[in-house]
């Protein structure tokens, strides 16, 4: 192979492999600490039932994923603040005195499109030469509010809120990037209310046998 083909492969591969890749972190303020472990209920006695689940998706009304609703009824019980839980399709067999709960989901993607076709009509054709380098973002902000009734139908609410960002160049898989941008958003809200949940001193007192 050519000295001259070896060097212009070197290069295209120093500006591209770089341009494949993607960073995400988390932007809001940090979350309380998830403590794992022994359980804050000393013998959990009261049956959970999700009741429902509402999904708000950049202003309009989403379809709710099956994954996320196994996720956090997973999270519920290995919280060790409930005997048995039950997620909103088995809702129906949770006994009366069951405590209830909702969540709303609160979700705010931006692609920031209109940035990068403001970008291509400024620089025209000559974008193209640069397009494998230009940097580009994502941002995503969740937001979950969970309402809790007490068989006594006394309430309480917890609400956790994250916003993350992933950059990225032009050759990266833009899918995967937004991917890992709603797993890291969704991972560091939930963490947050679950520890907010298990830190509410009156919350867990409430849960104990009477």
């Amino acid at each position: 192979m050519r000295p001259a083909t070896v060097l212009l492969m070197t290069v295209i591969s120093a500006v591209l492999l770089p341009a494949c890749s993607y960073t995400t972190h988390v932007t809001s303020a940090k979350q309380p600490p998830l403590v794992f472990g022994s359980p804050l209920v000393d013998a959990p006695t009261q049956t959970l039932s999700i009741d429902d689940i509402q999904v708000i998706e950049n202003g309009q009304a989403g379809n709710v994923d099956p994954g996320f609703i196994q996720r956090f009824a997973l999270e519920m019980r290995r919280s060790g603040l409930f005997r048995a839980v039950y997620d909103p399709a088995n809702a129906y067999s949770a006994p009366a005195d069951a405590v209830r709960l909702k969540l709303y989901v609160t979700e705010v993607l931006d692609r920031h499109w209109g940035e990068k076709v403001g970008k291509d009509i400024l620089v025209g054709l000559s974008y193209l030469a640069l397009m494998p380098v230009m940097p580009y973002k994502m941002e995503d902000s969740v937001s979950l509010r969970v309402t809790v009734t007490l068989p006594d139908k006394s309430t309480r609410e917890f609400e956790s809120f994250t916003t993350a960002k992933v950059d990225y160049k032009g050759f990266s898989d833009s899918k995967a990037a937004e991917d890992d941008l709603k797993r890291t958003t969704m991972n560091d809200c939930l963490n947050g209310l679950l520890a907010k949940m298990k830190a509410d001193k009156e919350f867990l007192s409430a849960l104990e046998p009477q």
